[in-house]
């Protein structure tokens, strides 16, 4: 048995923790990085005022879902200007990486396109990081890693680097309330393909494997019922754990082909993140079982299901109960699109981790599958 783990955050877990924030700010200006609704609902203030420092705190809440380059370059210019210290990520995944990157670029003259396409990297950090989730689903508060669209390009990208390891990670539940069914559904379907993507990956190691087990596990159990009772504060708890438990693991191994299909769902037909990467989830948990047997079966035991088909149902009929998609034709996708498609996710690395290894011929038919 050999492996690697690796996690230099601090994570501070539990109801109203968002009070402790001011224990981890140690020089200001302090940024507070967001999105317009997390301002417009208060979310913003609140973290303000936990801040405890109203004169030296800031704010940048223009991050658009899949955060664009020229976004994550404006919010440098704006922290360059404040001369920030203190980088703080509040909301889901798409205001943490812009934060992620933010707290680099600012110490330098690049541009992220300078990191993503050019080959620049980053030598240093010396600005506090500090991740405050508002959703259950992304774990981007424990990764290395940023995701950004550069919309000249059209191309969305990951950047990882050693930098971009958040100091502190406050996962305060209270803080997941103000999240709708359908912000609730995607993000915790991107947490259980994480989860289960780290488990079956090639680069999937024991730890991470055993993470994965139970964020799975606490995800079937409550996703439901938080789309139904989005105040529970148990089931908010259960999936931000679950969320976490995922975001550890996928870190150590990177993910695989359904969220390398995630990519041009998401920039081509603008569907949510979370419900690209589990749109394939069900039919590919059928087609991975012959080249993963014993863990799959070690997991559906684990799941309390009676098999891979009875894991594969579940999955279908969870997802169509909080509404995601299940087919391409439901996005508008043509059948003429489908090679198109099969060549953009071919592309990216991560897809050659997954246990069945496709042809792009095989890719094409599986995608006709889902059709």
């Amino acid at each position: 048995m050999n492996y690697r783990f690796f996690l230099p955050v601090e994570i501070i877990f539990g109801k109203d923790k968002i009070k402790e924030l001011s224990q981890q700010i140690k020089n200001t200006p302090v940024l507070i990085v967001s999105d317009p609704v997390l301002k417009e609902i208060g979310l913003v203030d609140r973290v303000k005022e936990s801040v405890g420092l109203p004169g030296d705190v800031f704010d940048f809440c223009q991050v658009e879902p899949n955060p664009s380059c020229a976004t994550v370059n404006k919010g440098t210019q704006y922290a360059k200007e404040i001369n920030a210290k203190t980088i703080i990520g509040l909301g889901g995944g798409s205001s943490i990486d812009a934060a992620k990157a933010i707290s680099c670029l600012v110490e330098t003259n690049d541009t992220l396109q300078d990191h993503l396409f050019e080959g620049k990297t980053f030598e240093k950090r010396t600005s506090l990081l500090i991740a405050i989730p508002t959703t259950a689903g992304t774990g981007s508060e424990v990764t290395n890693v940023g995701v950004y669209t550069d919309q000249d390009r059209e191309q969305k990208k990951p950047l990882v680097t050693e930098f971009f390891w958040p100091d502190h990670s406050f996962l305060d539940p209270t803080l997941t309330y103000s999240m709708p069914a359908k912000v609730t559904a995607s993000t915790s379907l991107d947490a259980f393909t994480h989860a289960i993507e780290a488990y079956w990956a090639d680069s999937s190691q024991p730890l991470s494997k055993l993470l994965s087990m139970e964020a799975m596990k606490l995800i079937i159990e409550n996703l439901e019922e938080a789309v139904k009772k989005p105040q529970d504060y148990q089931v908010r708890e259960n999936l931000l754990y679950a969320s976490l438990l995922a975001g550890i693991s996928f870190a150590q191994t990177r993910t695989t082909i359904l969220h390398a299909l995630s990519f041009p769902l998401t920039n081509e037909y603008g569907l949510e993140h979370g419900f690209a990467c589990a749109l394939a989830l069900p039919e590919l948990i059928l087609e991975n079982y012959v080249f993963f047997k014993e863990p799959m079966d070690a997991l559906t035991k684990y799941l309390d299901l009676e098999s891979v088909e009875h894991f594969s149902q579940k999955m279908l009929q969870i997802m169509k109960n909080v509404q995601a998609p299940t087919t391409l034709s439901e996005l508008g996708i043509k059948k003429a699109e489908v090679e198109k498609l099969a060549d953009t996710t071919l592309t990216a690395p991560i897809a050659r981790l997954n246990p069945k290894k496709y042809s792009k011929n095989e890719l094409i038919i599986f995608l006709n599958k889902i059709h």
